[in-house]
């Protein structure tokens, strides 16, 4: 796993725990292939882990692992749009990600 640079989790993760972004390590992976032109789709693999966790001292936390189906869409202008959900590994939970994306 990559060390982030800056704490991208969500806030509610960073209020439960006093953590830098220094204790934080995300991997993400996908696996595509490209139905058409405007259309690809595949499998995402996420992973959230707390490597310094104040409510249990010197343990890593898995806060999630995500796996499930994606598809995104290629839009006008540089634009697409993506949709990710499936299931979460840690707690056995669904979750979904929306996410708009723009370049310049």
């Amino acid at each position: 796993m990559v060390g982030c640079a800056e704490c991208s989790c969500p806030k509610a993760v960073q209020n439960k725990v006093q953590i830098q972004p220094a204790d934080i390590q995300q991997a993400r992976c996908a696996l595509s292939g490209r139905a058409e032109k405007e259309m690809s789709a595949g499998v995402h693999y996420e992973h959230l882990l707390i490597t310094r966790d104040n409510s249990a001292p010197g343990a890593p936390q898995d806060y999630y692992r995500w796996i499930g189906p994606y598809m995104e869409l290629k839009l006008a202008g540089g634009m697409a749009f993506r949709f990710t959900g499936g299931k979460d590994l840690t707690d056995n939970e669904d979750f979904y990600k929306m996410k708009f994306i723009k370049t310049f």
